[in-house]
């Protein structure tokens, strides 16, 4: 999850020299900011497509008041996200040892500290929480919440509404989100936000009947404005079953030397209600085989030549070593017009010792003259 290094490099230089800069991402997924405490702001634009510059500069000049809110949580570190130790224990296969356990799910049961938390985002104004009030409607809950600008700059809230069990006999999360909803307020406005609750916020799978039940108990809500920044919080009892069902064993979040969650094979297993999968064998390599499958082949020397000598050129592009081996064989179409699809069935059969170079070189496109 890092960035490549020549841009760490560069934005590093440039928080030395001016501590006012304001880094705007474009990234897909999150990211590792080892200068996030250096720089004054960091913009996170995700994949905004053609039109993502005006919106830039938008949200820069204060023209828009951002709004938005991460729908992931951005860990410090690689080190930090759950699947780190099992993630590569396989080429072949992933394990999601965490189960429900993914996102701020985990880093709320770890105690770890996230570089920004699941719901976070910063506005140029400033809002409270108050007045929030839960009652039985059904088989519904109605949650209500007053919420204040108290900015002088008009601006939009996503207020995130988490329920939490506040004893139970199985293992949940710490807390969930179950609703949200953005408030546009003028300075100084205030705005009443209504929620309905319906019997699924509370409820869990139960693995012995098959189906969503809620356990009988006294239950949180909680509004706030990320999963670490709860404002205000009330509670309601909920009926349901006193016997409720799970895989899960009661030590599935034993933790380990760090003292973080361990997710052992073995518990992994009985959540699994069955033994873990055997991992399938690499062969017979396909199109979608990838350069690191293929590096652990016979021929896995001179690919990794290969791949040390295009990094070597690469790398002052961006591109890394991780980049190239996750890349299928059929990348092979980024490279020239000429390759087809026969190309790619031809040099997985080379690696599957069916076929040969000679035929490779057979399937590619003749180049079409120029008039």
């Amino acid at each position: 999850i890092g960035l490549p290094e020549n841009q760490n490099r560069l934005i590093q230089k440039l928080s030395m020299i001016n501590r006012n800069v304001i880094v705007i991402l474009q990234c897909g997924a999150p990211a590792e900011l080892p200068w996030r405490d250096r720089v004054n702001a960091v913009l996170c634009m995700y994949l905004g497509g053609c039109r993502s510059g005006n919106a830039a500069w938008n949200l820069l000049s204060g023209k828009v008041n951002p709004s938005g809110k991460l729908a992931e949580t951005w860990p410090a570190k690689l080190e930090d996200v759950p699947s780190h130790s099992t993630f590569r224990s396989s080429l072949l296969q992933v394990q999601y040892r965490e189960s429900i356990f993914s996102g701020y799910r985990y880093y709320d049961a770890a105690d770890v500290e996230p570089a920004y938390p699941f719901g976070h985002g910063l506005s140029y104004t400033s809002f409270r929480y108050g007045r929030m009030k839960a009652e039985e409607q059904g088989d519904q809950v109605r949650v209500t919440l007053d919420i204040t600008n108290t900015g002088t700059t008009a601006g939009k809230e996503v207020v995130q509404i988490y329920t939490a069990a506040k004893s139970g006999t199985i293992i949940r999360p710490g807390k969930e989100l179950k609703e949200f909803a953005k408030v546009a307020l003028e300075p100084g406005e205030t705005k009443t936000v209504t929620f309905l609750l319906g019997s699924r916020s509370f409820s869990y799978y139960d693995t012995a009947v098959h189906d969503w039940c809620t356990e009988e108990g006294t239950y949180r809500i909680l509004a706030g404005a990320s999963s670490r920044d709860i404002r205000c919080e009330t509670e309601v009892f909920r009926k349901g079953t006193s016997e409720p069902s799970s895989l899960l064993p009661e030590d599935y979040l034993a933790k380990g030397p760090e003292g973080r969650p361990v997710f052992s094979e073995e518990q992994f297993a009985k959540a699994l209600g069955k033994p873990v999968p055997a991992v399938r064998p690499a062969k017979p390599f396909t199109g979608n085989s990838s350069i690191a499958e293929l590096s652990e082949s016979g021929m896995g020397k001179l690919i990794r030549k290969g791949i040390a000598f295009a990094k070597a050129r690469l790398s002052d592009k961006g591109v890394s070593e991780d980049m190239i081996l996750e890349a299928p064989i059929r990348m092979v179409f980024w490279v020239s017009s000429r390759v087809t699809w026969d190309t790619v069935d031809a040099i997985a059969d080379v690696f599957n010792r069916k076929g040969t170079v000679f035929k490779v070189y057979s399937t590619l496109r003749k180049k079409t003259s120029r008039r």
